[in-house]
């Protein structure tokens, strides 16, 4: 075991969302934050941090969905040979799949 880390901002809810892991890939982690709970007033978002392979230390965390919409089911997904990850989740209004890829370099498209 490694030792616990938080990577949420503190002082935000945060519901943990999926996460996904491959020993050469990478591990992905998505949550959402202003889920009606300590943040009553915020909007809902879908935030993801990345941890290479081989790293202690998880990236910041990158907003993935949009703040005016309310997201639902986040999933999480690595490739266990380059480490490309990507997160998917669902908008319930209007009724839409949306996928944010994170590459090599660490962007999101």
């Amino acid at each position: 075991m490694q030792t616990l880390a938080t990577i949420s901002p503190a002082g935000l809810d945060a519901v943990l969302g999926d996460l996904a892991y491959a020993r050469a890939g990478g591990t992905l982690v998505l949550w959402r934050s202003g889920t009606r709970g300590a943040d009553a007033v915020g909007p809902q978002r879908v935030f993801a941090s990345f941890r290479r392979a081989g790293s202690a230390d998880f990236g910041a965390p990158e907003a993935v969905s949009d703040s005016s919409v309310v997201p639902a089911a986040p999933a999480a997904a690595v490739n266990p040979l380059t480490g490309v990850s990507a997160a998917a989740f669902g908008y319930l209004t209007p009724t839409s799949v949306q996928v944010s890829v994170r590459g090599l370099a660490g962007g999101t498209t």
